[in-house]
Formats: structure tokens, sequence, C-alpha cells
């Protein structure tokens, strides 16, 4: 009880700085409901711009803000593309290797509201856990192998949709002076339109942040 009631005071007696922006990115990972006969990378990265405004009749520093954040996901491998000659009833088959390329992303819009902690006993050091929903835009182009009677070609398939994420985010970091730097952990699930990839998809993030008040 000590600790809390010490977390509170510490907490509540936070700089009166009132706005602050973040520029967070690293490592990503997706978790699609069904791979849906695509070839992708799960792993990738991303980069997350955070604008906050600290409340001012709060009694513990609680931001409300806007995040804008993308992550992305490639890769590429080679298959062989066929020609099949029936003429004079050869049937030689000559050969084409290629280079497939596919490109998933994923860009959010989230309103988000966090909260500032800090621990008795390391000054500058702090926890902030944020929890942010809005609009999610995903988009991916995969490359595939088409096949017919005499030969094999390239197809390309495209989608573009919308759904619905909710990301709750733990930021821990150390303050120096205006500038605070740290690690930042996040999950997001979302709901709404992927594809051939289903209606659900969820990602996880860990990455490192510079945050500077103003």
């Amino acid at each position: 009880m000590s600790f809390l009631a010490g977390l509170v005071v510490f907490s509540a007696m936070a700089s009166a700085q009132y706005m602050d922006f973040a520029l967070s990115g690293g490592y990503s990972h997706i978790f699609p409901q069904r791979v849906g006969g695509l070839f992708f990378d799960k792993d990738g990265a991303y980069i997350d711009g955070n604008f906050a405004y600290r409340l001012p009749a709060s009694p513990m520093p609680i931001f409300a803000g806007l995040g804008v954040t993308a992550s992305g996901y490639w890769d590429s491998h080679q298959s062989d593309l066929f020609l099949i000659n029936n003429n004079n009833n050869n049937n030689n088959n000559f050969g084409n290797n290629q280079n497939l390329d596919s490109d998933v992303e994923l860009i959010e819009v989230e309103p988000r509201l966090a909260i500032k902690l800090l621990l008795p006993g390391l000054p500058g050091f702090y926890i902030r856990p944020q929890i942010g929903a809005g609009l999610l835009i995903d988009n991916y182009s995969v490359d595939t192998v088409q096949s017919n009677a005499d030969f094999s070609y390239i197809h390309t398939l495209y989608h573009t949709g919308a759904a619905f994420d909710i990301r709750p985010d733990v930021e821990a970091g150390w303050s120096f002076g205006r500038t605070s730097f740290g690690l930042d952990v996040s999950y997001m699930a979302a709901f709404g339109g992927f594809g051939q990839m289903g209606d659900v998809l969820q990602e996880f993030r860990a990455g490192l942040f510079a945050r500077f008040r103003y």
C-alpha cells in the first residue's frame, strides 16, 4: 500500500508540460487468421508517431492524443515459369526463372489515452501504459504463378480493406529534461476485411522510442 501511495504522489508531482510528441520504430510480427494461399513474411518493421495532450484538470499525468502508425511485411522468392512447345509433338519445355514479390502494409490512425507513472526511488524512470483504437487500412500485393495448358505466368493479387483495431501499449523509459528515451511494446487486434487473410488480424510490436515535451 505504501508503494502504491508513493506511486500516486510521485505521478501527481510530474512536470506540468501539456504537450508531447513521440517517434518510435522497431520489429513487428503479424498473426493473420489464415494464410489464404499467399506467400508473405510475417516478420517486418513499424514506425509510429504519437501526439499527446496532458489533460490539465487530472490529478495524475493523463494524456489524450492521436497516433499515426504503419508497418510493412515484405518477401520475395524465385519460381520457374515454363513455356510448353507442342509443335511437331516434340514436347520441349523452356524454363525461365522469375522473382516473385509480396508486400503487406498496415496503416492505422488511432485516438489514444495514456497515463504516466513515476516510480519512487528511480529518478527519471517512468512507465506509460496506453490504449488506442481506431481505423486500420490494410493493403497487399502478392505475386502468384498461374498456369494453363501451354505456359505459366505471374499474376499479382491486390487487396485494400478497412478494419477496426484496438492497441494496448506499454512504454518504459528515462526522462532527461524535456526528452525521454526507452522501450515500447504493444499488441494489436483488428477486425474487418483482410482479403484472403480472413477477418481478424493480430500484431505484436517491440521497439525503441524518443519522446519530446514542449
